[in-house]
């Protein structure tokens, strides 16, 4: 793309003047340029002024196919591109323009929502699964071959609970949210001796395969996944595999086992098998273990396998998948999406599959993110402190529904649909916007707000866009002609989006990308108010059509990878 190519032509300039220390190519403050290059380091080795480094750097800087000029301020070098940057830049916006080839098609799996079975999804669930659908959409854009999964808690200590707290329940539960109510009365009583032990036993019956509990099992499992399909249908959310924890409970053990004979773990005096960290890990030379790595106390503490009665946790249990996926997908990475709450069990996850010389180790990576509350306090299924998503989705679309019927006079079905679409990505994006280790305060009201940088702010720009080209209808195509200012910043604007969506990857962060549809917004709505479009004549009509066109193909791309549809009118 046209920025790399400028960029890359800039770096072998400044290697050619021998501007050896690492040159550092940044975009420049607005007013200064396009590209700023600090020449602080470089100045330093060279024992001279900051300012005097630049100035001459610029004045050699010269003759650029992507750059106009370059000027000294201050210990930089700012850099302006040439109305060749923008010709050829504009002329390569076309169906595509997001996407690279980087990942040669190589497979990342990306593992999200994963919600425990028995619960209703809820806006706790939600972050995790809308995050971890937009990073999937932005691998692919990067020439990746993405395996979208789901790991699904059915094996725990929850769901034993659930199924005790069922034998009890007077009513028989009919969908997701009865379910909810019962594990919610189940926890008032796990403080009770007699029922936290019918808890331990119930485990214990999971564990060893027994046929009635498996049978209770698995009517949880059904009535819960069906209403969790249909929300993710409506999420617009989709998995290429779903896999059940408790499908992974012998291989599990075997695991465990195979940790205890390498001397990975050990059985501590209580009886549970743990790993070990506080001190030196004993690896005989012929277990064949690779990457062997001595950890301290202040580093990780142990690590449990098994239970004192032998049952596994779920870290046993991600151990095994792991083993499964590899085998399955030979993955070049495989990310997991979670709570940054569960940081602590991704470190000790994936240095006991290094300890256990699992070469795969270090193509994992785990994306941790801030917790997701309530105005009135912390998420708690337990206490019955959640928002369910369809009911969030239905405040969403609601709202939606108003903000549209007062601007527009709309038959009551394309009402529906812009509410649909323009709701659902008003919650996406509140979510999305933050970066992933911050806490969010989540407030349903203000999430579905159309005013200010939201969803529908980003999808208002991109309809009036197509409401342009409807209007202007055909229009030949621009062929070459000068820009003005205003059209020079739409157009820097929009020939960075490819550096975006790698960076994005890159980083395993989205928020950048929502940031920059923003910017990128402003920059068309202010393009919009100085440029007449549909009122210019001859090549400067065709040249602003092409820049709608552009931003159009921009504005859509890049909603489309967080996940959010364009209406066709607001």
């Amino acid at each position: 793309m046209t920025a790399d190519k400028a960029e890359r032509e800039l770096a072998r300039a400044l290697e050619k003047i021998g501007f050896t220390n690492n040159p550092r190519i940044q975009a420049a403050p607005l007013g200064f340029g396009n590209v700023a290059v600090p020449c602080f380091e470089h100045a330093a080795a060279n024992k001279r002024k900051p300012f005097d480094d630049a100035k001459e750097t610029a004045e050699k800087l010269a003759g650029l196919k992507y750059f106009g000029r370059a000027e000294a301020a201050g210990g930089f070098v700012n850099l302006y591109y040439s109305d060749a940057f923008y010709a050829e830049a504009l002329a390569e916006m076309k169906a595509g323009y997001g996407a690279n080839n980087d990942g040669a098609h190589a497979t990342v799996v990306v593992e999200h929502s994963s919600p425990n079975v028995g619960k209703p999804l809820h806006v706790g669930h939600l972050r995790c699964t809308v995050y971890g659908d937009a990073l999937a959409n932005i691998i692919e854009l990067n020439g990746y071959k993405v395996v979208r999964s789901t790991f699904l808690g059915e094996a725990g200590k929850q769901v034993a609970l659930l199924l005790v707290a069922l034998e009890d329940a007077k009513t028989k539960p009919k969908d997701e949210r009865a379910l909810l109510s019962i594990y919610e009365a189940g926890n008032k009583q796990l403080a009770e001796e007699a029922f936290a032990e019918r808890v331990t036993a119930k485990l214990a019956l999971m564990e060893a395969g027994d046929p009635e509990t498996l049978t209770e099992l698995r009517k949880v499992r059904a009535l819960s996944v069906k209403p969790l399909h249909a929300a993710y249908e409506r999420l617009g959310v989709r998995f290429d595999e779903e896999l059940f924890d408790s499908d992974f409970v012998d291989a599990a053990k075997k695991l465990a086992a195979e940790a205890v004979a390498k001397k990975v773990a050990r059985k501590d005096v209580e009886g549970e098998t743990i790993v070990d960290f506080t001190k030196k890990t004993a690896i005989a030379p012929s277990s064949g273990v690779a990457n062997q790595q001595v950890c301290n106390k202040e580093e990780l503490p142990n690590y449990v396998l098994l239970r004192s009665n032998g049952t596994t946790l779920y870290a046993t249990r991600d151990l095994a998948l792991a083993d499964y996926r590899f085998a399955r997908h030979a993955f070049k990475e495989c990310v997991y999406v979670t709570a940054s709450a569960q940081n602590l069990h991704f470190q000790q996850f994936f240095k006991t599959l290094e300890l256990l010389g699992r070469a795969y180790a270090k193509r994992l990576k785990h994306v941790g993110y801030g917790l997701v509350s309530l105005p009135e306090g912390k998420l708690s299924t337990r206490e019955g402190r959640v928002i369910l998503v369809d009911d969030l989705l239905e405040r969403a679309t609601g709202a939606a529904a108003k903000e549209v019927t007062e601007r527009q006079k709309y038959p009551a079905a394309l009402v529906k649909e812009i509410a649909g679409k323009t709701g659902l990505a008003a919650v996406k994006f509140a979510l999305l916007r933050v970066s992933p280790e911050k806490n969010i305060v989540f407030n349903a009201e203000e999430a579905v707000r159309f005013e200010g940088h939201t969803g529908a702010f980003v999808q208002y720009s991109a309809v009036r866009c197509k409401g342009i080209l409807e209007k202007a209808g055909r229009v030949a195509a621009f062929k070459k002609g000068e820009f003005n200012e205003q059209e020079k910043r739409l157009i820097a604007k929009l020939a960075v989006y490819p550096q975006v969506v790698r960076k994005a990857c890159n980083s395993l962060e989205i928020h950048g990308l929502c940031e920059y549809l923003l910017l990128l917004t402003d920059e068309f709505n202010s393009f919009y108010a100085a440029c007449p479009v549909l009122k210019a004549e001859g090549s400067e009509k065709a040249k602003r059509i092409a820049l709608v066109k552009a931003t159009l193909l921009v504005l859509e791309d890049g909603l489309a990878a967080l996940g959010m549809e364009t209406p066709d009118k607001m």
